[in-house]
Order: structure tokens, then sequence, then C-alpha cells
């Protein structure tokens, strides 16, 4: 995948992908199978979530159209 991205695979679950971030810090999505996505915030070095958010199809879709800049807004 992109640089920084670590795929792994969750055997009848889905897929994790994992992202290194600015300061130590990692970021984890699970995409499920069913389409729901789960975001995890990890501190450095800390196996322990800082935050857990479940996200369906949709809000994944649009957090993903945030993020990269391509969410755009009628009016």
């Amino acid at each position: 995948m992109g640089k920084g991205v670590n795929v792994v695979e969750l055997y009848g679950v889905g897929k994790r992908y994992d992202i290194g971030v600015t300061g130590g810090h990692r970021v984890s999505v699970v995409a499920r199978r069913d389409g729901k996505h789960e975001l995890y915030v990890f501190d450095k070095g800390n196996e322990e979530p800082l935050a857990v958010v479940a996200l369906d199809e949709e809000e994944a879709k649009l957090l993903a159209a945030v993020l990269t800049g391509t969410y755009f807004h009628a009016r």
C-alpha cells in the first residue's frame, strides 16, 4: 500500500490498516467485511487506544471524503 501504511489481514473479519503519524502516535482503521469501520487512535508506545470510533459505511465514506478534500457541500 502507501508509505507508512501497514496492512494486516484479520481473517473472517476484514483488514486493519495501521498508519504512523506525527510524534510517534498511531491510527488504525479496521475495515470489516460487512461495511462497518472502526477508527482507533493510539498514543506513542501504548497498545491501549486513546479513542475508538465506530462508523457505518456511509459515515466512513463521509470521513474519507473530508480527509481527502473531496467533500462538496451542495447548497
